[in-house]
């Protein structure tokens, strides 16, 4: 995965990985990583900027590595990182992953945005077909539920 991310910065996941290298070989990483590993464990550069070697490299938690310089809090507001903006907690999309105390990076604003934007793409017979399947769900759903009582 770490040479994934290296060798392919032209996907815009992977842009902040440019300039980066792996300046470890294989054997040394899978020594070094086996005296480290446990379950749920991740591989994490301790300074970002700098290269994937091991004096910067870690082994931390997932979810902390995931988190890790992605939400960040000011003043007790969290940054959003579609607006750029300072938010309070309530602003900011709830989520049961890729969090850090129960928040995404992204605030309910931007997120809407964002599923608006998704949606657009469609076709209208795309749309339409949706429209068509949520209706279908909706009537089964019905028809259970007194098919129940």
């Amino acid at each position: 995965m770490i040479l994934y991310r290296v060798n392919n910065t032209h996907e815009p996941k992977n842009s902040g990985y440019a300039g980066v290298e792996v300046r470890v070989s294989k054997e040394d990483f899978i020594e070094w990583f086996m005296q480290r590993d446990f379950e749920g464990c991740s591989v994490d550069r301790i300074n970002n900027h700098g290269h994937y070697e091991l004096p910067n490299m870690q082994v931390i938690e997932t979810w902390r590595n995931i988190a890790k310089d992605k939400v960040k809090i000011k003043g007790g507001n969290h940054w959003c990182s579609r607006c750029k903006k300072y938010k309070p907690k309530n602003e900011m999309v709830k989520s049961s992953k890729r969090k850090l105390m129960g928040v995404t990076t992204t605030c309910k604003s931007c997120d809407v945005k964002r599923r608006r934007d998704r949606y657009s793409r469609y076709s209208e017979e795309q749309k339409e077909k949706n429209r068509q399947r949520c209706r279908e769900y909706y009537y089964r759903k019905k028809a259970e539920r007194e098919a129940a009582s």
